[in-house]
């Protein structure tokens, strides 16, 4: 399960097989998943999970989590936010509009 997660780190959710062994493994096997499921899901990038933090790594992950909402006021992954990053930047006007229909300042 450890190669399996360190495959999802290094190259992102893509190989089926994997996300089968991992289906397989939850279903057959739930004490051992258990173990893994933070790990997992923050390497996923699933921050809108709330997640108890029980390594190093997983608390890197955490304080990541926490900068994304931070600095967008939502729980997205980091694909998410990397695209939010980019619409604001391109369309910086219709974003503060947005913002402020969402505050109630029309």
């Amino acid at each position: 399960m450890v190669s399996i997660i360190e495959d999802i780190h290094q190259n992102g959710p893509v190989n089926a097989v994997n996300l089968e062994y991992l289906a397989y493994i939850k279903h057959c096997y739930p004490k051992e998943f258990k173990k893994y499921e933070n790990l997992l899901l923050q390497e996923m990038g699933l921050f809108y999970k709330p997640l108890k933090v029980n390594s190093l790594k997983e608390k890197i992950y955490s304080l990541f989590a926490d900068t994304i909402k931070e600095r967008t006021g939502y729980n997205y992954t980091p694909v998410q936010a990397h695209m939010n990053m980019k619409i604001m930047r391109q369309y910086p006007q219709k974003n503060i509009m947005q913002l402020r229909k969402r505050k109630g300042k029309n």
